[in-house]
């Protein structure tokens, strides 16, 4: 019971006291100010539905291609190929083993002809070959491929060991004292200590310009170590 209302006997007839108005007034402007504020949420409500079921639906699809691709390689796992996909894998299969047969002909005859001037190479020659997809050595260039990389492991030990180009002379050279036994590029020979003449237009070494001053790498070494220069 309301506490504006007092307690009805029976058989009396309900009579609307001016609190009873006022708050039907009041719960009558109330809906109306409250109207909009319902609709908005009712439709925010619409929206999410939607999107739940749209995402219920990607989440759906998602699975369901996931399924299919594990059944898919689990078909190939177990085997489970058509006639035509298990001739078309035993041709693949025949066609790899045909190539890697030819190429380590190829690679062989490479090997030999590098063991011959350049055997501490052959080793990681073998490697970069044992490395190499059994496609690339499919083409028709392999051969050729095989002694680009050998002319590449050559140059690298040449550098390494003093092989330098002069500039006047449009030559390659082997300078003494070119290599170091670590590996590292000696400055010497590296073009460190190149120096032009401007008058001449000549360029001389750092190993030229020491033997012009009657020295040599040792010599500079040497000097080095004692902080002469």
């Amino acid at each position: 019971m309301s506490i504006w209302n007092r307690e009805k006997k029976p058989g009396e007839e309900e009579v609307k006291t001016p609190q009873d108005e006022l708050i039907a007034r009041f719960s009558a402007a109330l809906d109306e100010k409250l109207a909009p504020i319902k609709q908005q949420v009712e439709q925010q409500a619409t929206e999410v539905k939607t999107l739940t079921t749209k995402w219920t639906a990607l989440e759906s699809e998602g699975t369901r291609a996931a399924e299919e691709e594990a059944a898919r390689r689990r078909a190939v796992e177990e085997g489970e190929l058509t006639p035509e996909q298990k001739a078309e894998k035993e041709r693949q299969g025949l066609f790899a083993q045909t190539v890697l047969t030819n190429a380590r002909i190829t690679e062989n005859e490479c090997a030999a002809s590098l063991e011959r001037d350049f055997p501490k190479l052959v080793p990681e020659f073998r490697q970069m070959c044992a490395n190499t997809d059994w496609k690339v050595k499919a083409l028709s260039n392999y051969q050729a491929q095989c002694m680009n990389a050998i002319d590449g492991l050559i140059g690298r030990e040449a550098r390494k060991g003093g092989l330098r180009y002069q500039k006047q002379t449009e030559k390659f050279v082997i300078e003494d004292g070119g290599g170091r036994n670590n590996g590292e590029r000696d400055p010497l020979v590296g073009g460190d200590y190149d120096w032009t003449d401007e008058r001449s237009g000549r360029t001389l070494t750092g190993t030229e310009q020491l033997s012009k001053m009657g020295l040599n790498a040792k010599d500079l070494a040497e000097m080095q170590k004692r902080g002469m220069v």
